[in-house]
């Protein structure tokens, strides 16, 4: 990816996402910055191909167009015999994408590869990063898919209340694990080269979500 956005360093924040995710136990593929001389390169191995061959993936958006929840995420999961094991990726992401701020959660930003045994499994996370628009009204930023019938002001009820109904088990700890993690933003955003003003922008956000997935 490209840094070709006029006011945000967008790469080297997808890159400080990329950072904090990985340290969150998200499953992502191997990835660095390109400096140039004067902007950086997002690079990211695909998960599409292996061993020179094409890999078989469908995305949740193919599968099922009329998604618009993390439940009917779930649901297709099950419904093609996902191992349940790797549930808990889905619910990592899902909390990630919460405390994190990426609210481009389209269903075309998760992904179902099959293996070699022809099962179906849940392909590596990818797209993570901060989209919230500081500058936009309320509404712009809210989530592209629901949580417990929300999209805005998500609360760990909201999401404990997914991880039972799909049998996740240790969610509340690994949503304090991850909050944990996301409180220690600058740290990711400074190894990334993200500016100091980016990153008390982001900084900002996620304690602000922190506070309210801490609200009950």
């Amino acid at each position: 990816k490209f840094d070709e956005h006029q006011k945000m360093p967008t790469t080297r924040i997808e890159y400080s996402y990329y950072l904090m995710a990985v340290d969150a136990g998200l499953q992502m593929m191997p990835s660095r910055l390109l400096e140039g001389e004067q902007t950086a390169h997002f690079l990211t191995e695909r998960f599409d191909r292996r061993n020179g061959k094409k890999v078989h993936i469908q995305t949740l958006a193919a599968m099922n167009p009329s998604a618009d929840s993390y439940e009917a995420l779930f649901e297709a999961a099950c419904r093609i015999g996902v191992p349940p094991g790797e549930l808990r990726q889905l619910f990592r992401l899902m909390v990630l994408n919460v405390l994190g701020g990426n609210v481009d959660d389209h269903n075309k930003n998760f992904s179902f590869l099959m293996g070699d045994d022809g099962r179906w499994h849940v392909a590596p996370a990818y797209d993570y990063t901060f989209s919230v628009d500081p500058d936009a009204p309320y509404y712009v930023n809210r989530h592209s898919m629901t949580i417990n019938n929300r999209t805005e002001g998500i609360t760990a009820a909201d999401l404990l209340e997914v991880a039972r109904r799909y049998g996740i088990k240790a969610a509340e700890p690994f949503i304090e694990k991850t909050i944990g993690i996301v409180s220690r933003y600058p740290e990711y955003g400074r190894e990334a080269g993200v500016g100091e003003e980016w990153i008390g922008t982001i900084e900002k956000e996620i304690a602000a979500r922190v506070e309210c997935v801490r609200a009950d």
